[in-house]
């Protein structure tokens, strides 16, 4: 598949070949949002912790990783997000992730991951929390059942 660099370093796909996961890197209001889509299992983790890496090497204020597009999520997804919380502290970068689709929160609740990271329902809410507008516990996740 050809690729194209964003202005974040992350690549965007240039033509409509399957890929496994892709991360796009865009920016919403003043944070830096790394949309992952696809399947985010053992073959693509490596891949998805590389490309967020790059966007986090452009020293943003603030990250979000948007997991809404996520068709499969494994453990190795959730290694990759507490990787990445770990290196977004390290870059002093503030850091959420939004996922309100069932194939991810389920995994991130069950293995009470979601106690651990901060797991928002939508990109509105987690990228209001980056900012420091912090929402009542109860609407902070959505439920995983």
């Amino acid at each position: 598949m050809r690729r194209a660099v964003n202005r974040y370093g992350g690549n965007d796909p240039i033509d409509d070949a399957p890929q496994s996961a892709g991360v796009v890197a865009v920016e919403q209001d003043g944070t830096l949002v790394a949309l992952v889509s696809g399947e985010v299992d053992a073959n693509s983790a490596d891949h998805v912790f590389t490309e967020v890496v790059r966007c986090l090497d452009q020293r943003p204020a603030a990250l979000v990783i948007d997991l809404d597009p996520v068709t499969f999520f494994d453990s190795s997804g959730i290694r990759v997000l507490l990787e990445l919380g770990e290196q977004s502290a390290a870059h002093g970068v503030r850091f959420a992730v939004a996922a309100s689709n069932r194939v991810v929160v389920r995994p991130l609740t069950v293995t009470t991951v979601d106690r651990v990271l901060p797991l928002y329902a939508s990109r509105t809410e987690a990228i209001a929390a980056v900012h420091g507008h912090e929402f009542a516990e109860q609407d902070k996740l959505i439920d995983p059942v």
